[in-house]
């Protein structure tokens, strides 16, 4: 793995020129992609009193009367266009600058974050480079001036700069943009280097003088790339990802975490496969000497498990000292990318099934704070292995337009493109001439079939930790874990980032509608590239019909991150995750099979919290038997021909497990 730093006046000299008509060819395909494809046109112009397609125009009219050489810098042009989509505040309708940007991040050596005392914001560096040293400027110091300009104020011009759709996502943004800025969708620090003034370690107050250095991450798969010839058109239409956050995770894996970016790519190399999952019947854990340890300076230790996919999940067990018997799981899910970094959605729920069953029932901590997103039904389709309930996928509408009219009635589904079809939603837009509708009907991206075929896996308590970098695919995630009622979600921010669309490249409209007299979209020069949030994602549930999009997900708890926590891994925000599961009951539902012939099942059922199961065949009751002890011999006649048995476990009338399997598998 090569990873290539340069300072930023070396980068910029390697920049390019781009020609006038190239120029209006980008112009018109912004205004053909947001006027006719963007489904949060109408939404962000009432809620932001912005007007991008006017601006586009203006810039196409001024164009036109300007000579070749006259023409204002290329960076000039870019940082035009940049500034009308970030007026959007979408993460997701973004354009995509050119080689060498769109691959490429600008940094700094080390982490600053934002912690709290007696709720005043302060910030301080949390990590450093290992390609870094100083001898006064480690982690712990606190940063108090950024080029003479208090950084709280700094962090404000930051987050105002930004496209983050609400005030808590902006802000997260403007914090990580003090050391990391992508340039696919952002353009350089105006500044060659910062002067930093700090407060040490002894209290002395010191500056610091840092360039900026730019690292190319050519060897990382990335969002901001088109996609690979072989990658299914399945996973280039549920795509849900933030490009920004995208890259800057492959930012941090690269300076902070060298031996996981190792061996994320040793294992995109070689291809290597998950095992199946073996489930543990009385869901307990045994914690092998041979694994990590790691003590925290207040009330917990933690084991580290591995896992098969070391970019996507972290994974531990968390034992309470204060009461060694209470065994927590802890999963960090960092990307819901997973078709374009490690492999298909399959394997990424198979990966998290078999890492479920690996840990103690008395909780779960889910933890997709910084998570960008990446393939929706990745992202839902793991939502029913946490709950007994049945999974009702996320709706999602299109606005009504000719163009998406003509898009779903050629690919519904089109000959050329079988994995995609579009035919539900054509009614309600052709009606909408009539009815004057701005969107489309609802519709689920995930299939209700794939979001129920597991069925529960884990029957201790969860909760999850969410911040305002959450967004798109994890936006989706969290307003389904709540929906559901899952559990409840603990927050470092007041909402999630609320990315609440599906998202799509240009060079895909292209594609779709390549055999249709409206396409109106040509291929970008110079590897320019833009894409645009396709359709908007709605709520189910309680809140059905609520829009995700700038609202985001709003947590039951507020947890303020302390200096403990960014200088001893999040200690404190897991002890506070630990105080609010432990008040919740803890469910164990583990069958057995003992045998099964002649029709009849018998079975020896482990239960906790629980005080009555129902038996099912094929959705189909059978019987009903109340729970005196918590291990019982069930023995049930199915009918014939039945394919599946369910068991759902009650406790009065609160339906709190179930327990799904096929029974061709019971002999396998």
């Amino acid at each position: 793995m090569t990873i290539e730093r340069v300072s930023l006046p070396e980068f910029l000299a390697t920049t390019g020129r781009l020609l006038l008509n190239e120029r209006l060819l980008i112009v018109d395909q912004a205004v053909a992609l947001l006027e006719q494809a963007y489904v949060h046109l109408p939404f962000k112009q009432s809620m932001y009193a912005v007007r991008p397609i006017q601006q586009l125009r203006l810039l196409q009219y001024r164009l036109l009367r300007t000579p070749e050489d006259s023409l204002p810098s290329e960076f000039q042009f870019h940082n035009e266009i940049t500034k009308i989509f970030s007026s959007l505040r979408d993460l997701h309708t973004v354009y995509v600058l050119p080689e060498p940007f769109s691959n490429a991040a600008a940094f700094l050596p080390f982490m600053i974050e934002e912690f709290y005392e007696s709720e005043k914001a302060k910030f301080l560096v949390s990590k450093v480079s290992s390609q870094f040293s100083h001898e006064f400027f480690v982690p712990g110091v606190e940063i108090l001036y950024w080029n003479g300009t208090p950084i709280s104020r700094v962090v404000e011009i930051n987050s105002e700069r930004t496209s983050g759709s609400n005030s808590e996502a902006r802000r997260a943004r403007g914090v990580m943009a003090l050391t990391n800025r992508s340039m696919a969708t952002l353009l350089p620090p105006d500044e060659e280097w910062v002067v930093i003034t700090y407060r040490s370690l002894s209290g002395d107050m010191l500056e610091i003088r840092q360039p900026w250095l730019i690292m190319r991450l050519e060897e990382f798969p990335s969002a901001t790339r088109e996609q690979d010839p072989s990658t299914s058109l399945i996973q280039e239409i549920a795509s849900g990802v933030d490009i920004q956050t995208d890259t800057i995770q492959r930012l941090k894996m690269a300076l902070y975490a060298p031996n996981i970016a190792r061996e994320l790519m040793d294992l995109s190399s070689t291809g290597s496969s998950i095992d199946s999952p073996d489930k543990n019947p009385a869901n307990t854990v045994e914690l092998p000497a041979s694994i990590s340890t790691h003590a925290n300076s207040l009330n917990h230790v933690r084991y580290d498990i591995p896992s098969g996919m070391p970019g996507t999940f972290r994974v531990q067990v968390v034992v309470d000292q204060a009461d060694p018997n209470r065994k927590y799981g802890y999963i960090r899910i960092f990307t819901f990318s997973v078709g374009l970094t490690e492999g298909d959605a399959d394997r990424f729920v198979l990966e998290f099934q078999r890492l479920l069953l690996l840990l103690p029932s008395d909780g779960l901590i889910l933890d997709v704070r910084g998570n960008g997103g990446g393939l929706i039904y990745a992202a839902e389709r793991i939502l029913q292995m946490l709950t007994p309930r049945r999974i009702e996928p996320e709706r999602l509408e299109f606005i009504n337009t000719p163009l998406t009219l003509e898009l779903c009635r050629l690919n519904a589904p089109s000959q050329l493109n079988a994995e995609l079809d579009l035919s539900p939603w054509i009614k309600s837009i052709a009606e909408s001439t009539e009815t004057g509708a701005v969107y489309s009907s609802g519709h689920p991206l995930s299939s209700a079939e794939s979001c129920n075929l597991i069925g529960q896996q884990y029957y201790g308590p969860v909760i999850l930790i969410t911040d305002a970098l959450c967004y798109s695919a994890t936006d989706i995630f969290a307003a389904g874990f709540q929906d559901h009622q899952i559990g409840p979600i603990l927050g470092i921010s007041k909402n999630t980032g609320a990315g609440g669309a599906n998202v799509w490249k240009q060079t895909l409209l292209q594609r779709l509608l390549a055999d249709s007299s409206l396409n109106p979209f040509k291929t970008l020069p110079n590897g320019t590239r833009m894409q645009v949030s396709i359709r908007r994602s709605i709520r189910v549930g309680d809140r059905a019909g609520t829009p995700v999009e700038d609202f985001g997900v709003v947590p039951e708890y507020r947890h303020y991150m302390t200096k403990n926590d960014l200088l001893n891994n999040n200690v404190d925000l897991v002890n506070r995750a630990i105080s609010i599961l432990s008040d919740m009951p803890v469910r164990m539902l583990s069958v057995v099979v003992d045998s099964i012939s002649h029709k009849v099942l018998s079975a020896t059922v482990i239960s906790q919290g629980i005080s009555r199961l129902d038996v099912f065949a094929d959705q189909r009751p059978l019987k009903s038997i109340i729970i005196r002890a918590s291990r019982i011999t069930l023995k049930v006649s199915l009918p014939r021909g039945s394919s599946s048995v369910e068991i759902h476990g009650f406790e009065g009338n609160q339906l709190v497990a179930a327990y799904r399997r096929g029974i061709e598998s019971f002999n396998s």
